[in-house]
């Protein structure tokens, strides 16, 4: 029997089920169990993608990148339409020092979720560390509009514009950040 939300579940088998007890554990600081939920549920049904992708994160969570590369991989081709899975999969690359690699990934993840400021961020950083400064620039600036306080995003710019000799707007970015410090939220 689990134990959600004060009522008691029986345990039921099927991959849906078992993908939502992963997720009770996970909440509840039961990391082997939330795995072992997630792994069940694969086994039930290979093409689970949301199975795969939480799988990926416990797995990316605990240092096991290379594992986890491939089970997002695996929800990605599963569901190329989830911002969240092309996201995840494009930041283990990045997190590999795989930025070429993951670029096309982040790009999937900004056509499919244009609103989201992290994502922006993430595919700006990974441009960044390419030398492709233009357009990094372009998706900073896009994250910060977005978002006029994402951290991320304002200190890697600030970096990036180091990077290119732009001093000056380098220290805009770091005043900004200075300044934003003191705002309620930051």
């Amino acid at each position: 029997m689990n134990r959600q939300d004060g009522c008691v579940l029986e345990e039921r088998s099927d991959p849906q089920s078992l993908v939502q007890a992963a997720e009770l554990h996970l909440r509840e600081g039961r990391i082997d169990a939330a795995e072992a939920r997630n792994r069940e549920a694969i086994a039930r049904d290979p093409r689970h993608y949301v199975a795969h992708n939480n799988l990926g994160n416990i797995l990316r969570q605990t240092g096991r990148k290379p594992e986890a590369l491939r089970h997002f991989a695996r929800a990605f081709e599963i569901n190329p339409t989830d911002s969240v899975v092309a996201h995840n999969l494009a930041m283990v690359l990045a997190e590999q020092f795989r930025f070429a690699e993951a670029v096309p990934f982040h790009r999937a993840a900004t056509v499919l979720n244009p609103a989201s400021a992290d994502v922006r961020s993430a595919l700006a950083f990974s441009l960044t560390q390419l030398a492709e400064f233009d357009e990094a620039e372009l998706h900073y600036k896009e994250a910060i509009r977005i978002d006029p306080l994402h951290f991320h995003a304002r200190i890697n710019l600030g970096l990036a514009y180091a990077e290119q000799g732009r001093i000056p707007q380098a220290i805009e970015q770091a005043r900004f950040l200075a300044f934003a410090e003191t705002m309620v939220g930051f």
